[in-house]
């Protein structure tokens, strides 16, 4: 018996004609074949045991029907349909020659339909219907033609295990379907493989779509222009659409910043362990979180991937081991390497396939279009890609990564950065950590492009603020209506503080129609009824902790710099990590429920002038200087009513599902209504202000957010096109040049 490989490698020139003669012999001899079909390989059979070989090697399930292999001759004598169905039947598969799946009612005295024997027949019709694919390409319709001559039935199915989804290379078809073929016709990569492989498939008494396919976008235009029928869009070629906006995401910040990048593959693993990072048993560190913190970072993650129009499917797995797609990375050549990225990221998180695994990485490359294939291909089968070389590479850019400060991935490293640490000494190179932190990348890339430093952003040309995605690019409110924003807040937070400071922004620029409601409350006795560490940035990474203070530096020049922009409207954001951290602040939470009026005042003392607000002396002094009766306010505060209304703010905090500091909750209500209704979910973090903001806009979900021009900047910067962009690893330009390098750790 001949082997798999020799199997695959039979056909050394295709020929049509005498290739599907050597299929029909071996057919006619009780035996299997594996034909490519312009929608996928397909397993096919004339006798009725080696059919059912076929599908008990597939592990297809008896619900399941055979159908015919056929042809639109075959379709029109064994089909009955009436006038208006067969002309829809004669349009798509006729004229504008669509592979199709045909469901239609058929003649049973028909020869052919005799020849299938009653236990097959049964098994390939329901209901008094039966499948039959018609224009599968040319190698399928001369094989169906010598098979009608012959008077018999051709059956088949997708050649792969049930549920692994059709495969436009014979070399991906699963081993035990390729072990049970007798021949394989192998083509190579069929015709119709996006947004799947696999055939459109009509019920035509309806009619009613039964499955999605090739051509789908065709035919549902058809469908719908001609005959009054509406089909549902397509999910996954929406899905693809949106993708090619926001699949290349970095790609499109280098087209408008002119920065070229170098990607650099890194082992997350590695940087955990390096740095002493907690993680759960699997490996993953959100593994570790409490369970309110999970499910908080969890929705805002799915809310992330929507507004982005991220394709994402929740792998069923998770986490794989990466190495090996990691060390390919570093065996295709540099400028295949963005290519190879995206078509790893779409085999881990949309279908969720095992990147540790050769078959999924076979397929990547081929998606990719690399390079040198055949040699490509050839080091998977041999394992030569995963070379002390390559696995050299991969250490380096980790021990980089973790070098230059980087607590996880992405990270983005700006060789030409210029800036001040906290000591005060000036650094030359910056790391910036986070998808959500690439609005500081592209601002820093324009100030050095325009020979500026870091330090003056607020000099960038463009408003810093069109560099934040938004959903909704404005900031009004819909008329006749107005909003409600909850701040929920404790002193002790020093992002609390970041996220107050935007407050006065968002009043002035949304207008009076804007009410925010500030929600004190009690954090530490919060962390505690849900799990949490006491002190957070204690049960962290040395290296995270010290990114984070880095992180809040440069929120702090963010704010300030796009203040700068807009005139100075609101007071500068002077920010000093406090001496004596945590703050114990439930004197200070009381005193703001008794006058709410002070927040301001109590808030700019805690981190900005830098007082050590929980000792009462030091309360009661800063209220007196600023005129106010210390005395009867803190008595005030010390009153059980405040006690308890504090109790109870924080119990609400529990009971609405915070993990932390700050969070907000916006509310919307028609003039003349009563009642708020809250829109969208809560959102933790000051980092995530434009999601606030487009809540207040009126953002319902469906929008997909973007920066300016960012729909013509990422179609301008598909790989073809980027890949002559990519800088070299080790390439780093002076201060002030015209390009700048963004090296992208993934």
């Amino acid at each position: 018996m001949a082997s798999v490989a020799s199997k695959l490698s039979s056909v050394k020139t295709p020929n049509v004609e005498e290739d599907t003669k050597r299929v029909f012999a071996v057919l006619q001899q009780g035996g299997l074949a594996i034909i490519p079909v312009s929608v996928g390989y397909a397993i096919v059979a004339t006798d009725s045991v080696a059919l059912e070989r076929a599908f008990t090697t597939k592990q297809r399930g008896a619900h399941k029907r055979h159908a015919m292999i056929g042809s639109y001759a075959l379709h029109k004598s064994i089909h009955v349909l009436p006038p208006r169905e067969q002309s829809m039947v004669d349009f798509l598969v006729r004229d504008l020659e669509i592979p199709l799946g045909l469901i239609a009612p058929f003649k049973p005295d028909h020869p052919i339909i005799q020849k299938l024997g009653p236990e097959t027949l049964a098994r390939s019709s329901i209901e008094g219907t039966l499948a039959m694919l018609c224009n599968g390409g040319r190698f399928m319709d001369e094989l169906s033609r010598l098979a009608t001559e012959a008077g018999v039935p051709l059956m088949g199915s997708s050649a792969n295990m049930t549920g692994k989804g059709t495969k436009a290379y014979a070399e991906d078809i699963e081993p035990q379907i390729l072990e049970a073929a007798d021949i394989i016709i192998n083509y190579g990569k069929q015709k119709y493989n996006t947004p799947r492989t696999s055939s459109s498939m009509i019920d035509f008494r309806g009619p009613s779509l039964v499955r999605f396919g090739a051509c789908y976008d065709t035919i549902r235009d058809v469908m719908g222009r001609f005959y009054g029928i509406d089909f549902p869009e397509d999910p996954d070629l929406l899905s693809i659409r949106i993708h090619s906006i926001n699949e290349y995401r970095i790609e499109a910040l280098a087209a408008r910043t002119g920065a070229k990048i170098s990607w650099r593959p890194v082992l997350l693993g590695a940087i955990y362990r390096a740095t002493n990072a907690p993680q759960g048993a699997a490996g993953s560190a959100s593994d570790i979180f409490n369970p309110t913190k999970k499910s908080v970072t969890s929705r805002a993650f799915q809310r992330t991937i929507k507004r982005h129009g991220i394709p994402y499917n929740e792998p069923p797995r998770h986490p794989h081991k990466t190495t090996a797609a990691l060390r390919l990375l570093y065996f295709v050549a540099e400028n295949d390497r963005p290519a190879l990225t995206h078509a790893l990221y779409r085999a881990y998180w949309v279908e969720g396939r095992n990147v540790g695994e050769r078959e999924t990485l076979l397929r990547a490359v081929r998606e990719a279009k690399i390079s040198n294939l055949g040699s490509i291909v050839h080091a998977i089968h041999s394992g030569e890609f995963e070379g002390e070389k390559q696995r050299k590479k991969l250490e380096t850019s980790t021990a980089d990564a973790v070098k230059r400060g980087s607590p996880g991935v992405p990270g983005f490293w700006i060789p030409d950065e210029i800036w001040t640490d906290r000591d005060g000494a000036r650094e030359k190179g910056r790391l910036y950590w986070g998808q959500d932190r690439m609005p500081f990348v592209e601002a820093v890339v324009l100030a050095l492009k325009d020979g500026k430093s870091g330090d003056e952003l607020s000099r960038v040309s463009k408003p810093l603020r069109s560099l934040i995605p938004r959903a909704i690019h404005n900031s009004s409110i819909p008329s006749n209506s107005e909003v409600k924003l909850e701040f929920w807040y404790d002193f002790s937070s020093p992002w609390a503080f970041l996220g107050w400071t935007q407050l006065a922004s968002l009043q002035r620029r949304f207008g009076e129609r804007l009410q925010i409601d500030m929600k004190p409350f009690l954090l530490g006795i919060l962390f505690r009824e849900i799990g949490a560490p006491n002190l957070p940035m204690a049960a962290i990474s040395e290296q995270k902790r010290n990114y984070m203070r880095l992180d809040h530096g440069d929120w702090v020049r963010w704010w300030n710099a796009i203040n700068v922009q807009e005139g100075e409207p609101d007071k500068t954001v002077d920010f000093y990590w406090a001496d004596n951290f945590p703050i114990r602040t439930p004197s200070v939470l009381r005193v703001a429920l008794v006058k709410p009026e002070l927040v301001d005042l109590l808030y700019r003392a805690c981190w900005e002038r830098n007082l050590d607000m929980s000792k009462d002396e030091v309360l009661s002094a800063v209220l007196s200087e600023a005129g106010h009766d210390a005395k009867s306010i803190v008595k005030k505060a010390n009153s059980q009513k405040i006690k308890a209304d504090l109790r109870a703010r924080t119990q609400e905090a529990k009971d609405t599902g915070i993990c932390g500091v700050p969070t907000y909750r916006v509310f919307r209500r028609k003039f003349r209504e009563q009642e708020w209704k809250q829109t969208g979910d809560l959102v933790w973090g000051q980092d995530e202000l434009n999601v606030v903001e487009d809540l207040i806009a009126g953002w319902d979900g469906s929008g997909i957010a973007s920066v300016e021009d960012a729909v013509a900047s990422a179609h301008a910067s598909a790989p073809g096109i980027m890949r002559e962009g990519v800088g070299d690893a080790d390439d780093e330009k002076e201060k002030g040049s015209a390009s700048s390098t963004v090296r992208a750790k993934l």
